[in-house]
């Protein structure tokens, strides 16, 4: 999938590294479990919109545009993946 030219930023969605931040401040789990927490995290907002898209399709989303917010759950599907194989970095300065 291309880059998404959603400024992040001005919807209020935090970096990965201020998301990680934040978890960990009120999870406070050891660094070993870093990785494992933002991949889990990842697959589970991949969940949250595959549910989003599906009440779009069902015509019952309690947003009008949640029909556009679909292909996100592909993207942190896909970026998880990315992580458990190595193909890109997980942590984020």
């Amino acid at each position: 999938m291309a880059a998404s030219s959603v400024d992040h930023a001005a919807l209020g969605i935090p970096s990965q590294r201020e998301f990680l931040d934040h978890y960990f401040a009120h999870a406070a789990p050891t660094a070993p479990l870093e990785r494992f927490h933002l991949v889990f995290s990842l697959f589970r907002f991949a969940v949250i919109f595959v549910g989003i898209a599906d009440r779009a399709r069902a015509g019952s989303a309690a947003s009008a545009d949640a029909a556009s917010k679909s292909p996100l759950a592909g993207r942190f599907a896909e970026r998880a993946q990315e992580i458990i194989q190595g193909a890109r970095p997980w942590s984020a300065a």
